[in-house]
């Protein structure tokens, strides 16, 4: 795909459908690699070789200077994505469900809607009559998802939800701060230094938590190993890569679309493989979600079709007749 539409769409792809399994990865990882420990390495393992990869790249090229501006905004972005938004995650995933993990991040549009309305920089995005009834639809849906009830065998842990959103926020945060930060001009060199600087950060937070003490190689096992490469090679070096080079093409809204498809993979994958509960309750909670996501994100494009086809059937221009 050699033009800008089928580049983004490939890039669509990938975040929609290898985000969307990462969740199982993660839940199967953190059964024998302390969650701070692997979000650590696997951000680290994928900045290193992602660097290497860019530096081969442009060998013999010209290639731009990168500074100290550069590395301030990978090592923001490394708090915001790694830290807070993965870091939390997999800590989370020691507690519950990679599906209701994933439902969870799924409000990630909503947090992106309400922040690019009310941002204190750049240009501040309106939020329309359909966008505010898909936020609070997404909320409410949300609320029915963890709320105090019987959850039907899905593992719940107050503290690992609150922390899922937390770090939620922090991933919308970075995306819609991402465009006016300082980056590399190469996308790849780019998502590799935030990788480099997120992974260092979380591996001191998992000094500090004391996990680097007694955890050993040999612990992993195959399955742990398996999980840990495909985070690293699919989850962070291809997938993260696709969302860097959409976040400088593609409006942080439309990114933010990943969630519709994220959940239902997660949720599927997680029953199918690792025979995680999926309850009545929970297929509602997701079904409300996904119909207030699809609001906040294509709510005007819909009324703006509605209207063309006004304008078509009756020959008049919508809110103003015809001359």
């Amino acid at each position: 795909m050699n033009t800008i539409r089928g580049k983004i769409i490939l890039a669509f792809a990938i975040v929609y459908v290898v985000w969307g399994s990462t969740y199982l990865g993660i839940r199967v990882a953190v059964e024998t690699i302390p969650p701070f420990i692997l979000s650590g390495t696997r951000q680290l393992a994928a900045g290193v070789l992602l660097l290497a990869f860019a530096r081969w790249r442009s060998r013999g090229n010209e290639r731009s200077a990168v500074g100290r501006a550069e590395w301030l905004s990978a090592s923001l972005m490394g708090i915001l994505m790694f830290l807070l938004g993965n870091g939390l995650l997999s800590w989370a995933e020691t507690r519950i469900d990679s599906g209701l993990a994933a439902l969870l991040v799924g409000a990630i549009p909503l947090w992106v809607v309400i922040l690019e309305r009310f941002k204190p920089w750049g240009e501040r995005r309106p939020v329309t009559a359909q966008k505010a009834l898909g936020v609070a639809v997404g909320l409410v849906g949300l609320g029915l998802l963890v709320w105090p009830a019987d959850h039907g065998g899905v593992r719940m842990d107050p503290l690992a939800i609150g922390l899922v959103m937390i770090g939620s926020l922090g991933w919308a945060v970075g995306t819609v701060i991402a465009p006016s930060l300082k980056h590399s001009k190469d996308k790849v060199e780019s998502a590799a230094m935030s990788m480099l600087a997120g992974g260092v950060i979380v591996l001191g937070v998992a000094a500090v938590k004391g996990e680097l003490a007694g955890f050993t190689l040999a612990s992993v096992g195959v399955r742990g190993w398996a999980s840990w490469w495909y985070l690293v090679v699919f989850g962070s070096m291809i997938a993260y890569s696709a969302y860097v080079w959409l976040l400088a093409h593609v409006e942080a809204g439309k990114i933010a679309t990943y969630a519709l498809v994220n959940p239902i993979v997660a949720v599927f994958l997680g029953w199918l493989l690792v025979g995680e509960a999926i309850t009545p309750k929970m297929l509602l909670a997701t079904a409300i979600i996904i119909a207030g996501l699809a609001l906040t994100l294509f709510g005007g494009e819909a009324a703006a079709w509605t209207g063309r086809q006004v304008e078509r059937v009756t020959g008049r221009q919508v809110g103003r007749a015809a001359g």
